[in-house]
């Protein structure tokens, strides 16, 4: 697993697989580039490999042992990063149920990290463009490069990703990012004021207004 300092590029592929006894098939992949060892590389894939086993965490398939350019493989999820799909104003606005299963999704892969994977695994990073979306605008979490392992439940060191994944449910929400650059104020301190009036207005008028006002009204 990449440690803080590491570099890491990646570059999408469109690679031709051939197998005996199929047709052969075009499908993109993404490159991740790393720059270590042999043995961290292989160590790297062995870690990474037995996290991204689960629905919601993009697939890893294989790793590159090259001394040019040691790389790790990963699928390729078609939809961008969430950061796109809620802040970019080209991209067709998701729906409230749309959004809500995103939530549950990404919550169900960090439950798996903290509770279900040996030993337990902190992401460290957990944010929109972090969390990709595939054709069918499923979860995918992604960049496990800051993660640590290994953590005792009692230490609970993994309430920095419980509160990211909050922060993130909040700009499900209002489609605002989390951390306003003009002002310096961030996304959760101002919804903790102000929270009721915040609902991203693409919403506005939906059969889910209900359910989304009384939300933002109980918000703590």
């Amino acid at each position: 697993m990449l440690r803080r300092g590491q570099k890491a590029s990646s570059l999408q592929l469109r690679v031709t697989l051939r197998e005996e006894g199929r047709e052969e098939s075009d499908v993109l992949l993404i490159l991740v580039s790393i720059y270590c060892s042999s043995h961290r590389l292989h160590e790297a894939f062995k870690q990474e490999h037995r996290i991204h086993r689960r629905p919601n965490i993009v697939k890893l398939l294989a790793y590159a042992d090259d001394d040019h350019q040691p790389a790790l493989i990963m699928e390729f999820v078609p939809n961008g990063t969430l950061h796109h799909k809620l802040h970019d104003s080209k991209t067709t606005p998701l729906t409230w149920t749309q959004r809500v299963a995103v939530a549950f999704q990404l919550a169900s892969a960090i439950a798996y990290l903290h509770d279900a994977c040996s030993p337990h695994v902190v992401h460290a990073h957990i944010k929109p463009s972090n969390v990709l979306l595939d054709d069918d605008l499923n979860c995918k979490l992604c960049d496990f490069g800051s993660a640590s392992v290994g953590f005792s439940a009692a230490v609970a060191p993994g309430r920095n990703d419980v509160y990211s994944f909050g922060v993130v449910v909040l700009e499900l929400i209002t489609g605002i990012e989390a951390f306003y650059p003009s002002t310096g104020e961030r996304l959760a301190a101002k919804a903790a004021r102000n929270a009721a009036e915040m609902v991203d207005p693409r919403l506005l008028g939906g059969e889910d207004m209900g359910e989304v006002g009384d939300l933002m009204l109980n918000f703590p």
